[in-house]
């Protein structure tokens, strides 16, 4: 994995933005990482949570999770949500398909060359995806 930049995030606390290019498939994905915003006290162990679609869910993820740890239901958490750059040629859920089905899909790749303009990589990438 190369981390290609990090950024802090302007706009939820406790949170960097890495853009890192994966070594298994060498596509490019925007990984935020939260830091819990209750005190982790000694005896607590803070957890880890890991989401995909982070370009969408985790700004949600993230609220959720504080509030949960601010009333005591979950201990402190860590949120890394892996997403897809926002200002990439291939769209979102053109990247998803091909990231998260296990096996060729053909009808969602006609479906997405319809929506989408382009068919963009063939579905069925998941074996190769999550090996950063």
């Amino acid at each position: 994995m190369e981390i290609i930049d990090q950024k802090q995030c302007t706009f939820t606390a406790n949170t960097d933005v890495v853009w890192v290019r994966s070594s298994a498939n060498g596509h490019l994905y925007r990984v935020t990482v939260t830091r819990p915003l209750v005190p982790n006290e000694n005896t607590q162990k803070v957890r880890g949570l890991i989401v995909v679609d982070g370009d969408h869910m985790a700004g949600l993820l993230v609220s959720s999770v504080n509030i949960m740890a601010m009333a005591g239901e979950v201990p402190p958490t860590v949120v890394v949500s892996v997403g897809y750059p926002l200002d990439t040629e291939i769209p979102w859920m053109v990247q998803r398909g091909r990231d998260l089905t296990p096996t060729r899909f053909l009808p969602y790749e006609r479906f997405t060359e319809k929506t989408q303009g382009d068919a963009g990589p063939a579905s069925g990438g998941q074996v190769h995806s999550w090996n950063f």
